[in-house]
C-alpha cells in the first residue's frame, strides 16, 4: 500500500490540509483512528495559525483532534479492503468520531454558561451597590423626621443645620430647612414677586411685567380665560394659555410668557409651593431676605409673616455614599401639624 502525500506546511501552522497529514502519515485503508493517531495529533496541535479558532484553547483542541480523526476515518470508510473482520472496528470507530465531535460542544456550552452566570454576579454586585445609599438616604428622611417631632434635648430645628446620622452601617449627611424662609409661589403677592425678581437680576420692568404674568397664570378671572390674556399668549406662537390654576411645580414657571431659562434658574431655588406661611423677616434665604427688605422699603405690605395655623413645613436631604463611591441624594417635603394625634407627619414631596 501507498503511503499519502504530505501536504507542505506553512509558518506556524501544524494543522491537516486536505485531509492529510504532514506531521503524521498513516497508513490508509488500515482501520479506524488508532489511539496513537489521536495522540499524535493532539501533539502536534498548537494554538498558533488556523488552527486557533476558538475562543476556548480547550475547545480549539478537541475541535481538530476531531477534524483530523474525521478525514481519516472517512478514508478508511471509503476503502473497499474492509472485511468482515473490520465491522466492529468500524462501529468502534464511528462511536469515537461521534464522541470527539459531542465534546467540544459541551466545552463550548459549559464556557457559555460560566460566562453568563459571570455577567448575571456582576449585575447583581452593581445592583447592590446603588441600593445601599438609596435605602440609607430614606431610613435618614424617616429618623428626621422622628428627630423634629422630638421635644426632648434630641429635638432638631429646620435651620438648616447639617447632622451625620449613621444608617444600616453607613454615614448619611442630613440638611433640614423650613420652607417658609421661601416665597410661595401659590401665594406671593405681585409686589412680592417682583422684589424677588429684581433681587435675582431681572430689571425693574421685566420684574413687574413677569410677576404680573405668574399671578395672572394662577387667578381664576371667571368661566373662561379672560380675552386679554388669551390673545396675549396667541400673539406669542404658543399653544396653550394660563390655565388659572395654582402651579403645580416649579418647572412650570417656564410656560409663563416672559420668563426665560436664565432667570428661572435663578429664581427656582428661592421658591416654593408647599408653605402656609412666610417668608418672614427672619428668613434665612438671602434672596427672599432681600426682596422682603426691598418690599419694605417700597411701603408693599408682607402677607403669612407668621405662623397662624400650627402647621410647618419643611424640606429634608439625605446624601448617602454606597461601597462603589457613588453617592445619591434623597429630597423630601414634609408637613408638621402638633395639633393632628393620627398623623402628625406628611410627605408631600418625594424626590432625588
Amino acid at each position: 500500500m501507498q503511503r499519502h502525500a504530505s501536504t507542505k506546511a506553512t509558518p506556524g501552522n501544524n494543522c491537516i490540509e486536505g485531509g492529510t497529514d504532514h506531521a503524521h502519515p498513516v497508513m490508509a485503508g488500515e482501520g479506524p483512528p488508532s489511539t496513537a493517531f489521536l495522540r499524535a495529533a493532539a501533539k502536534s496541535w498548537t494554538p498558533t495559525g488556523a488552527c486557533h479558532r476558538s475562543l476556548d484553547p480547550v475547545v480549539g483542541m478537541t475541535g481538530e483532534i476531531a477534524r483530523r480523526a474525521t478525514s481519516r476515518f472517512a478514508h478508511w470508510w471509503a476503502s473497499p479492503n474492509i472485511g468482515p473482520a473490520n465491522a466492529a472496528r468500524r462501529e468502534q470507530g464511528f462511536a469515537l468520531l461521534i464522541v470527539l465531535w459531542t465534546l467540544p460542544l459541551l466545552l463550548l456550552l459549559v464556557t457559555q454558561m460560566v460566562a453568563i452566570a459571570r455577567s448575571e454576579a456582576l449585575i447583581a454586585a452593581n445592583l447592590r451597590s446603588a441600593i445601599e445609599p438609596e435605602s440609607r438616604a430614606d431610613g435618614a428622611i424617616y429618623a428626621a423626621a422622628f428627630h423634629l417631632l422630638d421635644r426632648s434635648e434630641m429635638h432638631w430645628e429646620p435651620d438648616g443645620t447639617t447632622h451625620d446620622l449613621t444608617v444600616s452601617g453607613g454615614t448619611v449627611l442630613v440638611r433640614v430647612t423650613d420652607e417658609a424662609n421661601k416665597v410661595n409661589l401659590n401665594t406671593a403677592s405681585v409686589d412680592l414677586l417682583r422684589a424677588l425678581l429684581m433681587g435675582v437680576g431681572a430689571d425693574r420692568a421685566t420684574a413687574g411685567g413677569l410677576a404680573a404674568a405668574i399671578v395672572d397664570w394662577r387667578m381664576e378671572s371667571g368661566l373662561r380665560v379672560s380675552t386679554a390674556k388669551a390673545q396675549e399668549y396667541r400673539a406669542a406662537g404658543v399653544g396653550y394659555l394660563p390655565p388659572e390654576k395654582p402651579f403645580r411645580s416649579i418647572d412650570e414657571l417656564a410656560l409663563v410668557l416672559g420668563m426665560t431659562p436664565e432667570l428661572l434658574a435663578r429664581v427656582s431655588p428661592h421658591l416654593t409651593l408647599y408653605s402656609t406661611y412666610g417668608p418672614g423677616r427672619a428668613s434665612t434665604d438671602p434672596a427672599a431676605r432681600g426682596a422682603i427688605m426691598l418690599l419694605r422699603q417700597q411701603g408693599g405690605v408682607l402677607q403669612y409673616e407668621f405662623e397662624a395655623n400650627g402647621v410647618r413645613v419643611v424640606e429634608v436631604t439625605a446624601t448617602a455614599a454606597g461601597t462603589n463611591g457613588a453617592t445619591f441624594t434623597r429630597r423630601a417635603i414634609l408637613r408638621f401639624d402638633r395639633s393632628s394625634k393620627d398623623r402628625p407627619c406628611a410627605i408631600l414631596l418625594w424626590d432625588h
